[in-house]
This record gives C-alpha cells, sequence and structure tokens, in this order.
C-alpha cells in the first residue's frame, strides 16, 4: 500500500499544463500594462500639445517684421486669393508706371553710372510680321506682372510699336506714365473660382520728343483687371540674358511678389468715370494702345 506522503507531493505539484497557463496570464498581463502605460502617456502628451496649440493661437500676429536687409514692413494674415484694396491699387499704379515709362538709358546702379549712365540695348520680343522689334529692358522686366496668356501680345503687337515708331532705344523720345485717377476695386464675379478686380484708371502720357519742344500728353484711359496668384520668387523656364541676368532676375521676383498679377485691359471714355459698384465684365485681353 502506496505512502500517503506520495499522494500529498503529487497533489501540490501543479501539472506542466498549469505552469504554462499561468505563464500565459503574467504575459498577457504585463502587455496589458504595456498598452495601458503607453496610452496614457500618449494622451498625456496630446494634452501637452492641444495646449501648446491653443496658447500659440491666442497670441495676436506680429504687426511689424524686419527682413534680412533691415527694412521693416506691416503684416496681417489674409486668406489663399485675399488681396486689400490698397495692394491692388499700388500694384496697378506701378506696374503701369513701369510699363509705360520708356527711355534710353538703364537706371543708374552706381554713383558713376549717374554721370554716365549706360545707354539700354533693349530686349526683342516676338512681333508678328516685326521680328526684330525692342523693347526697352526695364519694360521687358516688369511685364512679367502681367499673365502669360496676354503678356506676348500686349509686348509684342502693343507696347514694341510703339516704342519703335517713336524710336525710344535711338534717344529722340522720352515717355512717362502720370497716373491722374485710380478707382477702388470692383470684384468682378464668375471668374472661374478665380479673385479678380476690375481697376478703373485715368492717366496721361507724358511724350518728349525734344529738349526745346513741349511736352505733350496722351490721355491714357483703361479699365485694368486683376487677378490674384500665387507669390513667387521665381519664373520658371524663362531664358534671360546673360548680361541681364542678375539684376532681371530680381527684378522679375519683385514683379510676382505682390500676388497679383494683369490679365486684361479695356479701354473706356474718360466722360464714363462714374462705375457701378460691381463688374461683370468678361475677362478678356483687349487692345492696350494709348
Amino acid at each position: 500500500m502506496a505512502d500517503i506522503s506520495e499522494f500529498t507531493s503529487l497533489a501540490i505539484q501543479p501539472s506542466s499544463d498549469y505552469r504554462r497557463v499561468e505563464k500565459a496570464r503574467n504575459q498577457q498581463g504585463l502587455i496589458q500594462l504595456g498598452i495601458f502605460t503607453f496610452a496614457g502617456m500618449s494622451f498625456v502628451l496630446s494634452l501637452v500639445t492641444l495646449t501648446k496649440i491653443n496658447t500659440l493661437a491666442a497670441k495676436e500676429v506680429a504687426p511689424l517684421v524686419q527682413t534680412i536687409d533691415g527694412k521693416t514692413i506691416h503684416v496681417r494674415a489674409l486668406q489663399g486669393q485675399e488681396r486689400p484694396p490698397e495692394v491692388i491699387k499700388a500694384f496697378t499704379e506701378n506696374t503701369l508706371r513701369d510699363l509705360f515709362t520708356w527711355r534710353q538709358y538703364l537706371l543708374p546702379q552706381t554713383a558713376a553710372e549717374w554721370q554716365n549712365p549706360k545707354i539700354d540695348p533693349g530686349i526683342v520680343v516676338e512681333a508678328g510680321e516685326q521680328a526684330s522689334l525692342k523693347v526697352p529692358s526695364p519694360v521687358w522686366v516688369s511685364s512679367f506682372a502681367v499673365s502669360n496668356s496676354f503678356r506676348q501680345e500686349f509686348l509684342g503687337k502693343h507696347l514694341a510699336p510703339l516704342i519703335t515708331g517713336l524710336k525710344v532705344l535711338q534717344g529722340t523720345s522720352t515717355v512717362g506714365f502720370m497716373p491722374l485717377y485710380i478707382q477702388e476695386p470692383i470684384p468682378v464675379p464668375n471668374n472661374y473660382g478665380r479673385k479678380t478686380w476690375k481697376v478703373k484708371i485715368n492717366a496721361n502720357l507724358l511724350i518728349r520728343t525734344r529738349p526745346d519742344v513741349p511736352v505733350s500728353e496722351v490721355p491714357w484711359d483703361y479699365d485694368v483687371y486683376i487677378e490674384a496668384v500665387s507669390p513667387t520668387t521665381s519664373v520658371l523656364g524663362t531664358k534671360l540674358p546673360d548680361k541681364f541676368a542678375p539684376d532681371l532676375q530680381s527684378a522679375i521676383d519683385v514683379s510676382r511678389a505682390s500676388g497679383l498679377q494683369i490679365v486684361a485691359l479695356e479701354p473706356f471714355q474718360r466722360q464714363d468715370l462714374a462705375a457701378p459698384k460691381t463688374s461683370t465684365a468678361p475677362v478678356k485681353p483687349s487692345p492696350a494702345t494709348p
């Protein structure tokens, strides 16, 4: 007959299956503990992140920023295609002044050039049958503020023949742009989702042919259609003449920095200055001769 102590020793020793179950339970508990710990840390991190975001959102946008060249400028937040009226008017006036200021000499860049200005060789533009017509270099640079679909026609068919006829690059004539009245921008609706404005401008082109001859004033009255575009710091795919490349590239960047471009010009009679508050005129390139 077996000793009772043998049964007692067998009863208190767990079986191999029981040990595997206990081991699995312990591992499962450790996994769950790790999951709960990770979830808790993620929750705390999310709270910290949300707190920082709320703190940043509550801060006011700095009204002034300083550029690397030491200039201080005002800033404010805008939606993607929103442009303040004063920015649109300034862009319109400055761009037209650059496009319709024609002279034989390049703008002086140094003290020596003020004494002896450089003659502008001009830049050739496509002008249909008259393929060799030129425009002054500053005019060509400023034309990058005109939409790509309108720019070639504007330069080749309208500006280049006038500049050639007045013999500007030969020194016979000088032309300046004098704005007289610039209306507040009028939104143009239904332009395929693009923000567009019409700016009515009344100006004169001042033409001097000889120093001893009075300046001639030619009326320039146009509706200028302005469209919002993404500001850019470079114009891709544009080949610049080598000797102008450094200065021209900088000027091209500036011409697109406002996030605006001219898409069309339409003449109007000077007596039509009283304009409606909304515009339904189509946006399409129109003749731009003065």
